[in-house]
């Protein structure tokens, strides 16, 4: 699959330097096009034994795209919030604002409002017919004088209404009007006042459309700010109307002193989600209802304004933790500086991430187990060698660490010092404990055994390039070692690091022919080859680390 502009992105730059080092790369989300559609995605770079290199790709548009309406719809309520607060509030301002602001986040063809004038008719109020992003007046379904009664029939029980394919739809007067100008796809919200029907706010589309659950909560949390406006029109009390708004809004709200962080006022929602009495919540504040310290951070950059939304840890009265994103929306009221806080519980969502996390987690400790069932084995085959896979691990991984490696690189190399000798499992026994040198034919068969691991580990998805690391760990920078010869950068960081490491731990323990020759020499061996057989930064991390205080435990043997 060929994306365009590709070349350019950050994901052929991440393709192009695994190509070169064999060393997995994460590229964060970026967008994409390909053809007519676009979207986000993340990728996950490796290069794999045959020497290709392929991307697994995580497209993440959709999750954006819920995140980007979530964000849009809370700062559309919290705009519809200040503005029914302000001193000079107009009913028809309020109500426009309110038909952009669902037509703008829903994305929908067309939204307005009809109002009942008297039994049996209905008046169109406003409307717009929203073409290439922009509004135009008076354009709308038709609701003749014989549809009103059938419509409220309709809608009489629902907290809203709606169709996502009007074709497939009974047929009925109403569907038929739907027809007649084109409408293929419904969300209606009837407006109340006092519990009594007074007109819709309607959305429509040209093409079917499924609404989804988001969708559907959002048009009716405007639809409750709409009635409330209708039946507080007459109050010209800005303070007034905000509070019955506050009030009466669905969503968990918190009025709060931005000074002091003092619980100003909370609505019936928020008492219900804390499961505290509206006097008592009133007397605390937001210190009382963060889990720990670090949820109290996180509520004082709300307040400081340094952050329009947060994700906070929270205490109900019953002593439940609860995760919240909080969003933040300030203003004045009497002289006040206040924030109005709408507090949305996201623990199932987390849950659900911690659950997946969990179950990578068990995977990462089965895979490691495996290593390690592997690594037994080959000790078991060879036990003239016992320990020697565990301290190149250990002295490898200690050296990793110095030279800055990440931590999936640094598994990469733990993981290849415990298996760099897996094919001691295809050598004889009688050679790998012989106490005397061997003859050409036994070490040739033992020059061997790189190719054999590679082989042995190939088809093995450990991450990373570990049968490569295996294979090229006897291979020295100079092109003197074996089995392939290679020169400099032609060895990736990690098989210098285990050849170094390696070297070491052999020199150090005792062999069934001959007696350990000391970290000294070993150190000496490093020291005067450095540049020449080993790496010279690999060299100096591994001295580091020895200064450092690093014990190899005492093994018996090494090939």
């Amino acid at each position: 699959m060929f994306f365009t502009g590709v070349e350019k992105s950050s994901l052929f730059e991440a393709m192009r330097k695994v190509y070169n080092t064999g060393t997995p790369e994460k590229v964060e989300a970026e967008k994409y096009v390909y053809g007519d559609q676009e979207g986000w995605w993340t990728n996950y770079v490796n290069k794999l034994p045959s020497g290709e290199v392929v991307s697994l790709c995580y497209d993440l548009s959709e999750s954006l795209r819920i995140q980007e309406f979530r964000k849009k719809t809370n700062d559309g309520l919290l705009a519809l919030s200040k503005m029914a607060a302000g001193s000079g509030f107009s009913l028809d301002e309020f109500k426009k604002s309110a038909e952009r602001i669902v037509g703008s986040c829903l994305c929908v063809h067309s939204v307005g409002i009809y109002m009942l004038k008297r039994i049996g008719e209905m008046d169109l109020i406003i409307s717009s017919d929203l073409v290439g992003g922009e509004a135009r007046e008076d354009k709308s379904r038709a609701m003749d004088h014989d549809l009103p009664s059938e419509y409220l029939q309709l809608i009489q029980a629902k907290r809203f209404f709606s169709i996502s394919e009007v074709n497939e739809e009974e047929k009925s007067n109403f569907i038929a009007s739907l027809q007649d100008v084109g409408e293929k796809a419904i969300l209606d919200i009837p407006l109340r006042i006092r519990g009594v029907i007074v007109g819709p706010l309607f959305c429509d589309m040209k093409i079917a459309r499924q609404w989804t659950s988001n969708e559907k909560n959002f048009a009716v949390s405007v639809g409750d700010v709409l009635t409330l406006a209708l039946e507080e029109d007459e109050l010209v009390n800005g303070e007034h109307r905000y509070k019955s708004f506050f009030k009466m809004n669905g969503a968990t709200m918190l009025l709060i002193d931005s000074t002091t962080g003092s619980i100003v006022d909370s609505n019936e929602a928020a008492c219900r989600f804390y499961q505290y009495d509206l006097d008592t919540l009133k007397g605390m504040s937001m210190k009382d209802l963060a889990a720990n310290n670090e949820s109290l951070i996180e509520i004082r950059k709300l307040a400081a304004g340094r952050s329009p939304s947060v994700v906070s840890r929270q205490k109900k009265s019953s002593g439940k933790i609860v995760d919240v994103e909080i969003f933040a929306s300030p203003f004045s009221m009497e002289d006040m500086d206040l924030i109005n806080l709408i507090v949305v519980d996201i623990t199932e969502a987390l849950a659900a991430k911690n659950k997946l996390s969990e179950t990578l987690g068990r995977l990462h400790t089965a895979l490691e187990g495996a290593v390690e069932f592997v690594s037994k084995v080959v000790k078991a085959r060879d036990p003239c060698t016992a320990g020697h896979q565990k301290n190149v691990s250990r002295l490898a991984t200690a050296i990793a660490e110095r030279l800055g490696l990440d931590d999936n690189r640094s598994r990469t190399v733990r993981i290849a010092g415990l298996l760099h000798d897996v094919d001691k499992v295809s050598i004889p026994v009688e050679i790998l404990s012989k106490p005397v040198r061997l003859t050409d034919l036994e070490w040739s068969l033992i020059k061997r055994h790189p190719i054999v691991g590679y082989e042995i580990l190939y088809d093995v998805k450990l991450g990373g390039p570990i049968a490569e690391i295996v294979k090229n760990h006897h291979d020295r920078i100079n092109g003197s070692g074996y089995p392939e010869g290679l020169i400099g950068s032609e060895l990736s960081l990690e098989s210098r690091i285990v050849a170094v490491a390696d070297v070491v731990e052999a020199m150090v323990s005792h062999r069934p022919y001959r007696a350990s020759r000391g970290l000294g020499e070993a150190v000496q061996e490093i020291k005067g080859n450095s540049g020449v057989l080993y790496d010279e930064e690999v060299v100096d991390a591994c001295l580091a680390v020895i200064d450092s205080g690093f014990k190899i435990d005492r093994s018996d043997s090494r090939l």
